[in-house]
């Protein structure tokens, strides 16, 4: 999984294991101006993510969120 960082913004691409495409947008975690915790937003294409790939997303937010 790859994290490409863009201030407020953190794009998330990965593996596609369910159509075995390569370097597919899953995502975003965006920065809530309201809060000041990053959210994760799934791409409009709505992939399914495997359990491995929604840890990993998981752990990424619990750090930003310290």
């Amino acid at each position: 999984m790859e994290f490409k960082d863009s201030d407020d913004l953190i794009y998330v691409f990965d593996w596609d294991g369910f159509n075995g495409d390569n370097d597919i947008f899953m995502g975003s975690l965006k920065k809530n101006k309201d809060d000041g915790y990053f959210w994760f937003h799934p791409a409009r294409s709505r992939i399914p993510l495997t359990c491995n790939q929604l840890t990993k997303i998981a752990k990424k937010l619990s750090d930003l969120n310290r």
